[in-house]
């Protein structure tokens, strides 16, 4: 009975941290809340590593060797090509180390049953109505110059993720799991609410990445060719919609179709112009972090990210690097792809296609959270379903 409550207490701190992970902005108010969202992760996998049975540990050996060949070599790269004086770059090596032990021990916490996907839909859900009501309290909303909703400090591009990631699991829930009418309904008017939230933002990539995924959604949620045709027909009709709400806010449609933004696409091709020139110094393995530090801060007279993690990559720890991420993605991939044919559900497909998405055209998606969680929750999401249902049964 003891191990059965301490189990329990398990549980729901673990969803508590799911809760907290759109309220991350937090930390504005909360110092370390981020550290302390971390040290749940890691105290609930910790505790939850004695549930694993052999095959489970045996098959995270890929994607965790994976990663860890990864850090390896960017500290080798970095230590390598040390350079004094720098600012950003120790911060950089700390908190890439502490995500991947968020995705280690998270991953061992879901393969140990002590996740479901509908509790982890729910309360993820629940944490970004709460930015949904602060926003439409005032609490921590700002304006940026250009128009764009700040929530707690957050970045709009990130809250428009946030609100993305929310809506496909809206849409899960909607589909695959049984609630009373009034509950469907509460769950259908969120959705509403979220896509004005990610309108609030002028945030494009949030709205191009919610397209791709919930066509690629809506392509792998039937089977056949016309019930594949009548299910996408739906999504290219939801994309539509989306198109003409996108077009009629001010803000994104002259971030898509205006010349406001040309300096700032000129900004990007300039950072990756000088990414190829620091990369050029040692193509196969990188030049580590203090290198890129020291190096993009005199070409371009300040440091900034590269916003593209796959060339972040290669900046660090080269091809090589960039190979050990790739199979990493690929094992991600897999584990979706397995979910969606033999658990007939679509959701972890579409979720990795928007986080794909996001690692094209985000800097510091790989300092996030949310990133890490989704790629755990991705790569084991067929076992998670098969524990789900078997508890169900």
């Amino acid at each position: 009975m003891n191990s059965i409550s301490i189990n329990q207490f398990r549980k729901k701190f673990l969803y508590f941290a799911i809760f907290f992970i759109p309220l991350s902005g937090l930390k504005s108010f909360v110092p370390y809340f981020s550290y302390s969202l971390i040290f749940f992760f890691l105290y609930i996998g910790l505790f939850s590593t004695r549930l694993q049975r052999e095959s489970q540990i045996h098959q995270n050996r890929y994607a965790f060797g994976a990663l860890t060949a990864l850090i390896i070599l960017i500290i080798f790269s970095s230590i390598v090509n040390f350079e004094p004086n720098t600012v950003y770059s120790f911060s950089f090596i700390r908190q890439f180390m502490l995500y991947l032990f968020v995705f280690y021990f998270l991953s061992y916490a879901m393969l140990g049953g002590l996740l479901t996907v509908k509790l982890v839909l729910k309360h993820y859900i629940m944490g970004v109505v709460v930015l949904i009501v602060l926003n439409s309290l005032g609490v921590g909303r700002a304006i940026d110059e250009n128009g764009r909703l700040l929530l707690l400090g957050v970045n709009p591009n990130k809250i428009s993720i946030y609100a993305s990631i929310a809506v496909l699991f809206c849409l899960n829930i909607l589909q695959y799991y049984r609630y009373s009418a009034k509950k469907r309904f509460l769950i259908y008017s969120i959705i509403p609410a979220l896509i004005y939230l990610m309108l609030s933002t002028g945030s494009r990539g949030g709205i191009i990445g919610l397209a791709l995924a919930v066509l690629v959604y809506f392509y792998y949620k039937e089977q056949g060719f016309r019930k594949r045709l009548k299910s996408i027909s739906i999504g290219i009709f939801i994309v539509a919609a989306l198109a003409l709400l996108t077009l009629s806010n001010d803000i994104l449609y002259s971030r898509f179709f205006a010349t406001d933004d040309a300096g700032l696409l000129e900004d990007r091709f300039l950072i990756w112009n000088s990414v190829q020139t620091i990369i050029s110094e040692n193509l196969l393995f990188g030049v580590g972090v203090f290198r890129y530090e020291t190096e993009i801060t005199r070409l371009l007279g300040h440091f900034v990210s590269v916003h593209n993690e796959f060339l972040t990559i290669i900046t660090f720890a080269g091809v090589i690097g960039l190979l050990f991420f790739i199979f990493f993605l690929f094992k991600v991939l897999k584990g979706a792809l397995k979910s969606a044919k033999k658990q007939k559900n679509p959701l972890f497909i579409s979720l990795f296609v928007l986080l794909l998405f996001t690692l094209f055209k985000a800097g510091g998606s790989l300092f996030s959270i949310l990133t890490w969680f989704l790629f755990a929750f991705t790569l084991y999401s067929n076992e998670i379903l098969t524990h789900e249902r078997s508890f169900e049964e």
